[in-house]
């Protein structure tokens, strides 16, 4: 197959946007417990993010790679996020609303998505 000229460029510039963005932001993942209400603690898995851009940028999606897949979407980080230079966010999911054959692993399987299509896999935190 022969790619034109413009979808060459196309593609390329594709790349160097992935590579800029993944420049552009830290992210990690931890697990830990969440304190809900009083006495109500959770076991989550938290993913931090922070911009290190001098530019804004926007995460539109956060989820769990399993089967079935895991969204993050709640309601107090509500997406899309936009991110000022500096600044850092985070989110988190139960444990529990992962498929069971996958909870310990889940910190190879999350996944944030930037608006330019940029999928990130944060890198477990210490």
């Amino acid at each position: 197959m022969m790619l034109s000229t413009k979808m060459l460029r196309e593609l390329w510039s594709g790349v160097k946007i992935f590579a800029a963005d993944k420049r552009k932001v830290d992210a990690d993942i931890r697990r830990g417990a969440w304190e809900a209400s009083g006495k109500d603690v959770r076991d989550c898995w938290f993913i931090r993010l922070r911009n290190l851009s001098d530019e804004n940028l926007l995460v539109t999606r956060v989820w769990f790679e399993s089967s079935p897949r895991a969204e993050v979407n709640r309601r107090q980080r509500r997406l899309p996020k936009a991110l000022a230079p500096g600044e850092a966010w985070e989110t988190w999911l139960e444990v529990e609303k992962l498929p069971e054959d996958v909870r310990d692993q889940a910190h190879e399987l999350a996944r944030i998505c930037l608006a330019s299509g940029t999928v990130i896999r944060p890198v477990r935190a210490g």
